[in-house]
């Protein structure tokens, strides 16, 4: 008798559904905004943009690694079909995006764009997110980014600085971001204890 196959692909897909509702990756984005805020108050503090960048890329991993695994159990999932030529392709488009920002903020007559694009940068990769997961917070945020930019490109039309303005939005953002992504890490950590708490409590 053979047997039963387990799918692999399936059972991955479901933990990293599992994952992205730990709330970090809102917690780590929302500090990530705060930090470019920092980049359209002044342009020259390019170091923000790429510290941000790089807090989701290994702060992220870490803080799974220490808070999440040891809660739902560690598993070695197969990796996500990423090349080479995907990962130029995000290093391309961040700095593509840096070059636009630095474009649109030192000519007059493009800046009131920037909380629109910066906006719909967002909101884009909040709704890829939403379709890969299907989790129905991650569209609600694509629709607040995505307002957030209309909002912000009519008040740069109105005459306010537009790097002023583009910061505060990007605060506002995070100051969303940061508060759900707790609510929903507060959540994860009720719902899968410590594997040692879970021993203590089977103990008692």
């Amino acid at each position: 008798m053979t047997e039963p196959m387990i799918d692999t692909s399936n059972a991955a897909k479901k933990i990293r559904r599992t994952l992205r509702q730990d709330g970090l990756d809102y917690i780590v984005g929302g500090v990530g905004l705060a930090l470019v805020a920092i980049f359209f108050l002044d342009i020259r503090h390019g170091w923000a943009y790429v510290v941000a960048v790089g807090l989701h890329a290994s702060l992220l991993p870490y803080l799974r690694r220490r808070i999440v695994y040891p809660r739902i159990g560690y598993a070695k999932l197969p990796p996500m079909k990423m090349t080479i030529v995907h990962h130029l392709l995000v290093i391309i488009g961040v700095a593509i995006a840096l070059i636009l920002f630095y474009i649109f903020g030192k000519d007059s007559r493009f800046n009131w764009i920037m909380p629109l694009y910066a906006g719909c940068i967002l909101s884009f990769m909040s709704f890829v997110v939403a379709v890969r997961y299907r989790l129905k917070i991650d569209y609600v945020l694509a629709s607040f980014f995505l307002v957030s930019g209309i909002i912000g490109s009519i008040l740069t039309r109105a005459g306010n600085p537009a790097g002023i303005v583009t910061a505060v939005q990007l605060w506002i953002l995070a100051g969303i971001l940061i508060p759900v992504g707790l609510v929903q890490f507060l959540l994860f950590v009720h719902r899968y204890p410590h594997a040692k708490e879970q021993i203590d409590e089977s103990s008692v």
